[in-house]
């Protein structure tokens, strides 16, 4: 697993034969959250979100959850991740489905914006109706 400085967001065919491969793999947690990402304003979710969605107490679940998720695509799709900023030099993994949203301020909660390829590809799958 790679954190690489050359991080690239695959096409949204890429995507579709990606989440075809791995779709029987989700966890129901990770289904729901998928599709609240997909379905909320702009694509973009704080963990803490996720963590009302799935029932958890805390956000350290959700985001453990969603790192799983994305350590599958981006493996599937022979991805190299972006650092995680709290964690120097590993990697951040949820960055095969999106990224922050770099227009907040500092003390503000982290917001996951999904990338607009990976929204395509859920569109293109008719996974949530």
């Amino acid at each position: 697993m790679n954190v690489s400085y050359d991080f690239f967001v695959p096409s949204a065919k890429e995507y579709v034969k990606a989440l075809k491969s791995v779709k029987k793999q989700l966890s129901d947690d990770q289904r729901k959250m998928l599709e609240a990402h997909y379905r909320i304003f702009n694509h973009s979710i704080t963990f803490g979100q996720f963590a009302e969605l799935i029932g958890a107490n805390g956000y350290q679940v959700a985001l453990d959850a969603y790192e799983d998720l994305g350590r599958l695509l981006g493996e599937k799709l022979n991805m190299d991740f972006l650092e995680s900023v709290s964690r120097p030099g590993e990697p951040l993994c949820c960055s095969a489905i999106g990224s922050g949203n770099p227009y907040r301020k500092e003390d503000e909660s982290y917001f996951l914006v999904m990338h607009k390829e990976l929204v395509e590809a859920l569109r293109l799958l008719k996974w949530f109706k």
